[in-house]
């Protein structure tokens, strides 16, 4: 996960958000679409969560930002429960957590 010298621009450290969650939420979207649907899956949402700790962080910094990264978590998960039999709550939490960040930002 990226932690920010304290003299990064907002702009940079939001580009490299976007980037890690694109990662994080692309590597989701593959284990859901390889997932059987009979059998289900466990998603570890721990790296998104984290990710989702610094979008909050940076939106007392660039609240824009933020609520734009925000949407982008809360549409990606979107798809992402629609790919695959999720047996957990963690990514409807995540989903929840990230609209909750979009209206907040």
């Amino acid at each position: 996960m990226r932690m920010a010298a304290p003299s990064s621009p907002p702009g940079r450290l939001a580009a490299g958000l976007r980037a890690d969650l694109d990662g994080v939420l692309a590597g989701l979207a593959a284990e859901a679409a390889d997932c059987d649907p009979d059998d289900g899956w466990y998603p570890d949402t721990g790296q998104l969560d984290d990710l989702l700790d610094e979008v909050e962080d940076l939106a007392g910094q660039e609240p824009d930002a933020a609520r734009e990264l925000a949407g982008h978590v809360a549409a990606r998960v979107t798809e992402v429960l629609a790919a695959g039999n999720c047996l957990t709550d963690d990514l409807a939490d995540t989903l929840s957590r990230a609209e909750q960040l979009r209206g907040d930002a």
